[in-house]
């Protein structure tokens, strides 16, 4: 691999910071490669685990893994190079990913309840993820007494929202969300706990349309929802 990248040479670096480290543009047998020196890995059991889910990849648009190379303290990822545009530029981010999984390397249900949460964030923010972790930086701490300060929350949310829910609406889709993207696993709610909640949500909604009184719909049903 060092013969590959000419020592790993600066000039062949394509990308600085990927998805664990450095990315280099480097030859074997005239075959063109891309080696990535994996410089940010969480654990050595969460590395594996990411090979063994790559490993199973594949599609006319995903460029596929050749191999990687563990040796001292190296480690080491080979695909085969692809000149152009990158598909992560288009739909990738590490924002989505469980902190928890990240740690362990262990993949539960509970992942997918963090991504999720995630995404329910950028539907009423109107942002990307990346963009949606800043400002729950900011929302976060409000949350919990949203009912007492909602006007705040709202100077967050997709202007197109506006007028479409109810105060309680917002304020449960928020704790909906933010159980979701809990730090640990277990303090998130099950999806059958979420879907509750977003069906209820849809009836608070749908009241607002026809001017039903909330009074006559069935309640927020998530409690602690683990």
């Amino acid at each position: 691999m060092e013969a590959a990248s000419n020592n790993f040479d600066k000039s062949l670096l394509i990308e600085n910071s990927g998805l664990f480290g450095r990315v280099y543009h480097g030859k074997i047998d005239g075959v063109a490669i891309t080696l990535v020196d994996v410089m940010h890995v969480y654990s050595i059991h969460a590395f594996h685990s990411l090979l063994e889910i790559m490993s199973k990849l594949g599609h006319v648009h995903l460029v596929p893994l050749i191999g990687y190379c563990h040796e001292q303290e190296m480690t080491l990822m080979v695909y085969e190079y692809v000149a152009g545009e990158n598909l992560a530029e288009f739909c990738e981010s590490n924002g989505y990913s469980d902190p928890e999984y990240l740690r362990t390397g262990l993949r539960t249900e509970k992942s997918d309840v963090y991504c999720f949460g995630l995404v329910l964030l950028e539907v009423l923010f109107a942002r990307p993820v990346i963009e949606c972790h800043r400002i729950w930086e900011k929302v976060a701490p409000l949350v919990n007494w949203a009912c007492q300060c909602p006007d705040y929350l709202h100077s967050f949310v997709d202007p197109y929202l506006e007028g479409k829910f109810y105060e309680q609406c917002l304020n449960i889709f928020l704790n909906t969300a933010r159980k979701c993207i809990a730090d640990k696993g277990i303090d998130r709610p099950t999806i059958r706990a979420v879907l509750c909640n977003l069906e209820y949500c849809l009836q608070l909604s749908g009241g607002l349309e026809s001017g039903e009184d909330r009074g006559s719909m069935s309640g927020y049903a998530m409690g602690e929802g683990r």
